[in-house]
């Protein structure tokens, strides 16, 4: 009687943790942020919402240390000037992290449906190393002696932000002297060059993307999105 009484006081527990059980066909896992980007106000809003993509490759045959000094060299720049600054470097591993940088904004181009997203639209807002595996083999010394010889894997993440130039010209107002002068000038050149490209795509001035063409094929506008290698 005490069992019967037991499992009848626990059954409700039970089938309410059922309840509570996620359902994986009604998540949408090839965009995994698009309930946040549903969440975001209308383009023409004055919260400015940065789009972004983010690329992760990972059991890179590489030390972790030589490839953070990689990583150090981009973080911080404009996706254009990143991808520059890795065709030209001396690294060996250069080519690998300036294809994953490639890789970020191809995804937050292909993922913002309603905008264009060049690499001058775009900079580095992330970039570090993470590490993997490490592989032991036998190093040998002389008089047969021998030791540890390390081979370090690792992985590396890059994560591409968008731009906000009108932010930026407000932030180089800001600073005074000839060094204010000159951030002033550079961030009001960039913001031309922007607004150039939007009149070139046909955009709405003032950041608003034009309407399409058939509204019922285009999918969400804003959001970002992630890529694993």
């Amino acid at each position: 009687m005490l069992r019967s009484a037991l499992s009848a006081a626990l059954r409700p527990v039970c089938a309410s943790s059922h309840c509570l059980t996620p359902s994986f066909a009604a998540l949408d896992l090839s965009r995994p942020f698009a309930a946040a980007a549903a969440a975001q106000p209308a383009a023409g809003s004055d919260v400015f919402h940065a789009r972004y993509g983010e690329c992760k490759k990972r059991s890179i045959r590489a030390s972790p240390q030589k490839l953070n000094e990689i990583c150090r060299q981009i973080r911080g720049l404009r996706a254009d000037d990143a991808l520059l600054q890795m065709q030209f470097s001396p690294k060996r591993k250069a080519r690998v992290v300036g294809s994953i940088v490639q890789n970020a904004v191809n995804l937050a181009d292909i993922l913002c449906t309603t905008h264009e997203l060049e690499p001058e639209d775009l900079y580095v807002v992330e970039a570090y190393v993470t590490k993997s595996f490490t592989m032991k083999k036998i190093a040998y010394h002389s008089k047969g002696r021998n030791g540890i010889k390390r081979r370090r894997w690792a992985h590396i993440t890059v994560k591409v932000e968008e731009i906000n130039f009108e932010a930026a010209v407000q932030e180089a107002a800001k600073i005074g002297g000839r060094k204010g002068e000159r951030a002033l000038k550079k961030a009001q050149d960039d913001l031309d060059a922007y607004r150039a490209r939007q009149a070139a795509r046909g955009e709405v001035g003032g950041g608003a993307p034009a309407a399409p063409a058939d509204a019922s094929a285009g999918g969400g506008g804003g959001g970002g999105g992630r890529l694993t290698g």
